[in-house]
């Protein structure tokens, strides 16, 4: 399977105990969802590692998890793992309400201001910093546009677009 078959799901950000438990932030709004998942893909050298899982534990920190895999069962293993990336299969993502959506399912869409129209499409989601970005071809190059609430106002996704309110100055930016 390659990473476009995947969903990023969260880091390993820390042990939780002597046993193998680590501490998985996730990526998503909807945490009970996944209470019974029963395994994650690691990321490790560029490929993708099923660990499956014995037991997952809401943990109230940052939008945490707990998890204990069938495999690890030291620290030394738990090592080995820490600030890895987690994903899971696109295919065993849960369902989720109309109104709600992945932030994968949006590559594509177009982007339309609420003044200037059409600024181009979503080719890519930029997830390495505290604040995700659209990455949108806008005239054969790539601009960041922040997805925040202030920013876009709708995602449409019968239309396939993204409703925004471009500040002044944003595509000036990139």
């Amino acid at each position: 399977m390659e990473e476009k078959d995947f969903y990023f799901f969260g880091k390993i950000v820390s042990k939780y105990s002597f046993k193998g438990e680590v501490i998985l932030k996730i990526n998503t709004e909807f945490p009970s969802d996944y209470d019974l998942l029963e395994k994650i893909f690691i990321k490790v050298d560029g490929s993708f590692i099923p660990y499956f899982i014995s037991k997952i534990t809401s943990h109230s920190k940052n939008n945490s998890i707990r998890i204990l895999f069938d495999s690890i069962t030291d620290e030394q293993q738990v090592k080995n793992i820490l600030q890895k990336k987690a994903y899971i299969p696109l295919t065993d993502l849960p369902k989720l309400p109309k109104n709600k959506f992945y932030i994968h399912e949006i590559i594509g869409f177009n982007v339309v201001d609420k003044v200037a129209g059409i600024v181009g499409k979503v080719i890519n989601i930029n997830e390495d910093s505290p604040q995700k970005k659209l990455v949108v071809n806008y005239n054969g190059k790539e601009v960041f546009i922040p997805l925040v609430d202030e920013i876009v106002r709708k995602i449409d996704k019968q239309k396939n677009e993204v409703l925004i309110t471009m500040p002044n100055g944003l595509l000036n930016l990139n």
